[in-house]
């Protein structure tokens, strides 16, 4: 009986947990597109709060703002952007997660930013950011 027992609690926390709050591309779209905004006003304290808890380095927010403001200065401002693909990630174990590509076209060269969003405590949060250069 007590096999049982473990065994229906088992698999309900392994149903539960596999079970995530919807998300939302709109909303994601939004989220990346407001990161973009916010590099643009130079509000850096604003678009790190934007960052998953995972994605600010070691924690520590400062040394993240020393990141983006070095790279938003190598860069310069975003004068233009579009989305070119989308996709909704969900694997098992995982947090759901929604991939855009965009094609960004900054005042010093042209990049392809990949963005992943997750949602984390009700807020959408970049998850990850990866920048590659296409000027190449």
């Amino acid at each position: 009986m007590k096999t049982l027992n473990l065994l229906l609690i088992f698999s309900s926390l392994i149903f539960l947990s596999s079970c995530s709050s919807e998300i939302s591309t709109k909303e994601a779209k939004q989220t990346a597109e407001h990161y973009f905004k916010l590099l643009n006003e130079k509000n850096y304290t604003a678009a790190v709060e934007l960052s998953a808890s995972e994605l600010i380095s070691g924690g520590n927010k400062e040394q993240s703002l020393k990141k983006m403001k070095t790279l938003d200065e190598k860069l310069g401002p975003v004068l233009s952007y579009a989305l070119k693909e989308e996709k909704v990630n969900k694997e098992f174990a995982q947090r759901t997660n929604i991939e855009l590509h965009y094609e960004v076209k900054h005042k010093n060269l042209s990049t392809l930013e990949i963005f992943m969003i997750v949602k984390e405590m009700g807020d959408y949060k970049i998850y990850n950011h990866t920048i590659t250069n296409l000027d190449f």
